[in-house]
């Protein structure tokens, strides 16, 4: 009789694990639905994508440095990473010229917004960067370091 009240607990346990496995699914599925739709809600179509992405740092750049700046954008990683702020951010390795001279580079971060504009979150340039090794950890996350440091290079 003792056998059959263990095999009855460990029933209603097996099935209690299975029903909290199948709930963990279903709220990662939830989870990757609400943030599709915050990429979709949020992130640029594809032709628009590149031109918005070079006026919004253009001008951020223009604003910050008094210059005639041209940039040149690259994506560290294809994809968004999603914050807390919720918006999608992309981590980009970009160039500044002014006159097709260097002026700096570095890395900038910079959430899309509302499928219209980017709003740049932050730049550090190559020198700080190499000044302050660490300093990256803080300013992007550990799957985009590797892309970053091959520009440090």
């Amino acid at each position: 009789m003792k056998k059959s009240g263990f095999a009855a607990i460990a029933g209603v346990l097996g099935v209690l694990g299975v029903g909290l496995v199948l709930w963990q699914r279903v709220q990662a599925g939830r989870r990757a639905q609400e943030e599709q739709q915050l990429i979709g809600r949020n992130v640029p179509s594809a032709p628009e994508f590149r031109r918005l992405l070079r006026r919004d740092l253009g001008l951020f750049f223009r604003q910050s440095t008094g210059l005639p700046v041209a940039v040149e954008p690259e994506l560290l990683r294809r994809e968004p990473v999603l914050t807390q702020v919720r918006y999608p951010r992309y981590y980009l390795w970009v160039r500044l010229l002014s006159h097709k001279k260097l002026l700096d580079e570095g890395v900038a971060v910079a959430d899309a917004v509302s499928r219209t504009h980017f709003v740049v979150a932050s730049y550090s340039s190559r020198s700080s960067l190499s000044r302050d090794p660490r300093s990256l950890d803080a300013l992007v996350p550990e799957a985009v370091r590797p892309a970053v440091r091959a520009h440090l290079k």
